[in-house]
């Protein structure tokens, strides 16, 4: 919100770079194999993890010959440093990494974290675990904001006491998960009905029936409010 941003002490432009470098800061993975981004960070080799860690030097070097971008380019290019030192590409530490870089490397870890765990507690969750087992590599103060910005979020898209609930992408999707609304493909036929509990069968049915008719939005599953 504005007055979270006011009390964060940034400027309207500041806000500005920092939503696009959001949505451009993997744009650099454009130049690295697609065999070592099918597999998870913890999976690579050296040979392989040595090659990933360009992508936020090349993601800069895809934006840095338009002018106007070049604040951005520089958010992307530390948005993997850590606030301990050991990120990269450069391993600059605390306040040198630009805050930018620093509230899109804890928003991203968030998200990432949602697709790991079943159950409608996965918020909570995914909170906890960047503060007790991510706590050296983030802004330590901005913790808090992330609370506070995801309970704003989910106020905004469950008033009213609807449901709660939250819209997650096909690859997002694991056993345990419960459907909260109807899922229908693109022209309508329905797949499987709100409340169904999710297993590796109907998951895998659900991806390949929406990949040859496919829908805008992502599938809704529930999900308890952040407390």
């Amino acid at each position: 919100s504005s007055d979270m941003a006011k009390n964060m002490g940034l400027t309207h432009k500041e806000i500005e770079d920092i939503a696009i470098a959001a949505q451009l800061h993997d744009i650099g993975k454009i130049g690295i194999s697609d065999i070592i981004l099918s597999k998870e960070i913890e999976a690579l080799n050296s040979d392989e993890m040595d090659e990933y860690k360009k992508h936020p030097i090349l993601g800069q070097t895809s934006v840095d010959y338009i002018e106007e971008l070049r604040d951005i380019g520089i958010i992307i290019r530390h948005h993997h440093e850590s606030f301990d030192g050991s990120g990269f590409p450069d391993g600059i530490s605390g306040e040198h990494i630009p805050l930018g870089s620093r509230i899109i490397a804890m928003a991203d870890r968030f998200i990432r974290l949602l697709t790991q765990k079943a159950g409608n507690d996965v918020i909570d969750w995914a909170l906890k675990t960047i503060k007790e087992h991510y706590k050296n590599s983030f802004d330590p103060s901005l913790f808090p904001y992330l609370r506070l910005a995801i309970k704003e979020s989910f106020d905004a898209l469950t008033p009213y006491g609807a449901r709660d609930e939250i819209e997650l992408p096909l690859g997002a999707l694991r056993p345990g998960m419960v459907i909260s609304r109807d899922i229908k493909t693109g022209t309508g036929l329905l797949i499987l009905r709100a409340g169904t509990s999710m297993d590796e069968e109907k998951i895998s049915t659900i991806k390949r029936i929406l990949y040859l008719d496919p829908v805008k939005t992502g599938v809704f599953v529930k999900i308890e409010k952040p407390r």
